[in-house]
C-alpha cells in the first residue's frame, strides 16, 4: 500500500498526519546525526547523565545536558565515520562554545546576584533593619518586642 493510500484511510485532520509526516523526516535527519539505531535514545541518556553532575542546581543541569547532546553528536558522527546531515561538525562544535558561554555568563550573573543580596543582607544587619527570619524572629534579642519574642531553635516551629 502506497503513502497516500494508506493517508486516505486515515481518520482525522489530514494536516495532522502531514505534520506528523514532517516530523519523521526531521527525527531521521536528526537521528542520523545524533545517534544510532542500536541506541537511537543514546544522546538523551547521555545528556542526563551528564546534567545528573548538577542535580544541585536545576540552571546547570540544563546547560550541561545541551552540552552532552552536542558532545554526543559528534563522537556519533566521529567513531561511526558517519557524514553529518543535518548541521556540519563546525556547526556543532560552534554550538559547544556558544552553550558554554551562554552557562559562564549565566553563572556568573547569578553570583554577582547572590553576592548583592548578600550585601544588601549585610547592609540592612548593621543598620539594624534586617527583619530576615521567617516568622518575624529578629536576629537580635534585645532589639524584638519581648511579648512577640519567639526563640530561633534552628528550624521553624509549626506555629510559624
Amino acid at each position: 500500500m502506497s503513502t497516500d493510500e494508506q493517508a486516505r484511510d486515515r481518520h482525522g485532520s489530514p494536516l495532522f498526519y502531514s505534520l506528523l509526516s514532517e516530523m519523521a523526516d526531521t527525527h531521521d535527519r536528526k537521528s542520523h546525526d545524533y545517534a544510532s539505531n542500536d541506541n537511537p535514545f543514546g544522546n538523551y541518556h547521555f545528556a542526563g547523565k551528564l546534567a545528573l553532575l548538577f542535580a544541585h542546581s536545576p540552571e546547570d543541569a540544563g546547560f550541561a545536558g545541551r552540552i552532552g547532546e552536542k558532545l554526543f553528536r559528534l563522537a556519533n558522527l566521529e567513531s561511526s565515520g558517519k557524514i553529518a546531515i543535518n548541521e556540519s561538525i563546525e556547526d556543532t562544535e560552534r554550538d559547544i562554545a556558544v552553550i558554554a558561554t551562554l552557562w559562564m555568563a549565566d553563572r556568573r550573573q547569578r553570583r554577582l546576584t547572590r553576592q548583592k543580596n548578600i550585601d544588601a543582607v549585610k547592609a540592612q544587619m548593621a543598620k539594624g533593619e534586617w527583619s530576615g527570619f521567617p516568622g518575624g524572629i529578629t536576629p537580635s534579642a534585645e532589639k524584638a518586642d519581648p511579648s512577640e519574642r519567639r526563640e530561633y531553635q534552628g528550624r521553624p516551629s509549626k506555629s510559624l
